[in-house]
């Protein structure tokens, strides 16, 4: 009965290590919005993709609050 215990304790360490990686590399504020994402600090390169993200997003919200105004829209 012990080792079957034994193994339930081993496993449970194992998924504990395995949880701790995802959190460590998965973006968690992205899964919200259903993205599963590395974080972006986890390499210089998606970091550099990240703010290149960022300010595309700014730039296509800013367009799409201009052709908004332009048809008589409400600014998101």
């Amino acid at each position: 009965m012990m080792d079957g215990v034994c193994v339930v304790q081993e496993l449970l360490l194992d998924f504990v290590k395995y949880q701790e990686m995802v959190e460590a590399t998965m973006d968690l504020t992205q899964v919200e919005n259903h993205e599963f994402v590395i974080k972006p600090d986890f390499d210089d390169s998606l970091t550099a993709l990240k703010h290149q993200i960022d300010e595309l997003e700014m730039n296509i919200r800013g367009q799409l609050n201009k052709v908004g105004g332009l048809i008589s829209l409400h600014q998101l």
